[in-house]
């Protein structure tokens, strides 16, 4: 793995403050070009911002196309890069920007547009994969089944890259030993729309520019103005991220009461399991696995302590004509007629049908 180091051209560029990481978060350039001109561009915009503004911006790594990696900042120091305004969470990040031109637009059969309104012209195409050109550069992009934030068409992460991408993490989770080797699962890793700030400040390992910016446009908004970020996009290889550095795949749990970002509908799932049944519930989570919804409860109801694992009960969404539960097990499933039923490892009780809606709408 060869490193260029540059260091020294960004030396008054950055926060001199060492700092402990616990985190590494993955920008891609939105750009075509030159892995070295993209650095030149955010050092020389990192002076402006300074000279303007009073603050720093960069990254601490680059990685190209072609393997090239720039070392820019020192991995204990930092500069502004994730466009948050918490300097708590800028202090914990290193961060690498790797070479990826992000969405295009589709003018034609054989025309594309990129960000910047530069022509790309189709030379091949395999199934969803096109070759495009500029004169001065070819790529290959990707066409998605559905819009991933408001687009269709990304270039993909060539396995050059992602080969050396690899190379440097596993060098730096050697070098940061309060990193921890985790990642989220996929839907939260490459979101549709951001993640609770407060739920990152919280986890250690590898995140991404896109679970921290971004909203699904509301009627009559500009769809680029509400998700702001496509960085990592939905192409990235993530399973190819996980296998080759062992990455540990953290669930996505979410203590119900105590969070205010939830929507009403999770809420209104518990209180009707709350009301409806005789369990004493102290505290709900819950997890997105795949098409599944995983709540968990902790209940010290002594009633329940034959059900639990470390004081907690799992609850499985699923659909089902009949009850598809064990004895002593808990569950939610809907039933043929599209009623959401609980059963708490005896009895079953029948849950209201707002609930039952909300809840196959989640499940689709």
């Amino acid at each position: 793995m060869n490193i260029v180091n540059r260091t020294k051209l960004w030396e008054n560029l950055y926060y001199k403050d060492e700092c402990i990481k616990n985190k590494i978060i993955l920008h891609h350039t939105a750009s075509a070009g030159d892995i070295f001109q993209d650095e030149y561009y955010l050092r020389i915009s990192s002076s402006k911002a300074f000279r303007d503004k009073g603050y720093y911006i960069g990254v601490n790594y680059y990685v190209g196309r072609d393997g090239t990696i720039i070392k820019a900042i020192p991995d204990q120091n930092w500069a502004w890069n994730t466009g948050t305004g918490s300097i708590t969470l800028e202090r914990q990040l290193i961060s690498i920007e790797i070479d990826n031109l992000g969405y295009l637009d589709r003018l034609s059969k054989d025309q594309f547009k990129d960000i910047y309104n530069q022509r790309w012209e189709v030379i091949d195409h395999n199934n969803d994969l096109y070759t495009i050109t500029n004169r001065n550069q070819e790529i290959v992009i990707k066409e998605l089944p559905n819009e991933w934030r408001g687009y269709k068409y990304y270039e993909i992460y060539n396995d050059t890259l992602i080969d050396t991408l690899c190379q440097l993490l596993e060098t730096i989770f050697k070098d940061n030993p309060f990193i921890k080797r985790k990642i989220m699962t996929k839907d939260k890793f490459l979101p549709e729309q951001k993640l609770p700030l407060s739920d990152i400040l919280k986890f250690s390992g590898i995140i991404t520019h896109v679970q921290l910016l971004g909203e699904k446009p509301r009627p009559n908004t500009n769809k680029d103005y509400s998700y702001k970020k496509w960085d990592l996009s939905i192409v990235f290889p993530y399973e190819n991220l996980v296998k080759n550095l062992n990455l540990e795949i953290e669930k996505w749990k979410i203590n119900i009461f105590n969070n205010d970002d939830l929507a009403s509908d999770r809420l209104s799932i518990i209180k009707d399991i709350k009301e409806n049944t005789n369990i004493k519930i102290d505290e709900v989570e819950y997890e997105i696995d795949d098409n599944s919804i995983i709540y968990r409860i902790i209940t010290k109801d002594e009633n329940y302590m034959n059900l639990k694992l470390d004081s907690s009960s799992t609850l499985k969404l699923i659909k089902s004509n009949q009850n598809p539960f064990n004895e002593e097990e808990i569950g939610l499933y809907v039933n043929s007629l599209n009623k959401l039923i609980f059963y708490d490892g005896q009895n079953e009780y029948p849950l209201n049908n707002d609930t039952t809606t909300l809840l196959i709408l989640i499940l689709r």
